[in-house]
């Protein structure tokens, strides 16, 4: 009895210690500017976040983000992660404006960061030169080069998530098309998916208009942000093999000179890219022979 409540205190005292070291502190670059004036939003993440929440930042433009950086480090055989998120923001009309908590869960935990005020008051004149830095040049965006599209197909790219692959007509199937990227996205268009044949469709939508929030998830030993981007039901009509569509984004990517990981630096240009999911094969049986 004794050994299983040394054990237990062990337990509790490790997972103190684990929970302690998670630090989740929000920044801005500045808290008073005028209309039209860009500021950078930062949340610094000591710890292995598996899941991020934003606050509601409805009363900015989102010029920017989430782009999310990791750093992980082992030393003598402890793992530390430091992620960081951030954004490019732009004030709308003058007030102060509550920038509120940002969630994180690590380990099942959830913790918050800090909250602040950001002060708006007149008009900045130098706004459209901001907005110019940001964002490179028509000239900059022909700068992309063959080893871009090589090296991007492992940078980013669309996942097709289906619960089944073997079904029977009438039965659901839950079908996730899931974004992983380690680039920066400036903007993106989704198309329109394909008809689906043998089979009805139904769109999921978020409550209250809401977006699928951002997750690091380690792929093949990588890791990566990502996120839900579209989301279906299907229901098959007929016996056989239905295809699950391909999903298609024509993209603007934001490429570091590297190639490699978005940095805070002007040294990176624009690339056009298209992002394509491979199309999933679900195997339909007649519901009668169960």
């Amino acid at each position: 009895m004794k050994k299983a409540f040394s054990i237990l205190v062990v337990l509790i005292l490790y997972g103190t210690q684990l929970f302690a070291q998670v630090k989740f502190i929000a920044s801005a670059s500045k808290t008073s500017l005028g209309i039209g004036e860009q500021f950078e939003l930062k949340f610094s993440i000591k710890g292995n976040a598996n899941q991020f929440f934003p606050p509601d930042l409805s009363d900015f433009q989102v010029l920017y983000g989430p782009n999310a950086s990791f750093n992980q480090t082992v030393n003598n055989g402890d793992t530390t992660f430091d992620i960081l998120y951030k954004y490019i923001l732009v004030a709308k009309k003058e007030g102060a404006f509550d920038i509120g908590a940002a969630t994180i869960v690590v380990s099942g935990q959830t913790f918050s960061s800090n909250s602040f005020k950001i002060n708006v008051k007149g008009h900045f004149q130098a706004g459209q030169q901001q907005i110019k830095l940001l964002y490179p040049s028509a000239e900059d965006s022909t700068r992309a080069t063959l080893a871009d599209t090589k090296t991007l197909s492992k940078q980013i790219f669309i996942h097709t998530e289906a619960d089944k692959t073997h079904t029977y007509v009438g039965e659901q199937i839950k079908v996730n098309y899931k974004l992983y990227t380690r680039v920066d996205i400036v903007k993106g268009q989704l198309e329109k998916i394909p008809a689906l044949k043998g089979g009805r469709i139904k769109d999921v939508v978020n409550p209250n208009g809401q977006e699928n929030p951002w997750t690091v998830e380690k792929v093949n030993g990588i890791y990566y942000r990502a996120t839900i981007i579209k989301q279906f039901m299907i229901y098959p009509e007929h016996v056989g093999d239905l295809t699950i569509p391909a999903l298609t984004i024509d993209a603007v990517l934001k490429i570091t000179e590297k190639g490699t990981l978005g940095d805070s630096s002007n040294n990176y240009h624009q690339l056009n890219y298209q992002l394509k999911s491979m199309p999933v094969i679900v195997h339909v049986k007649a519901l009668s022979s169960k």
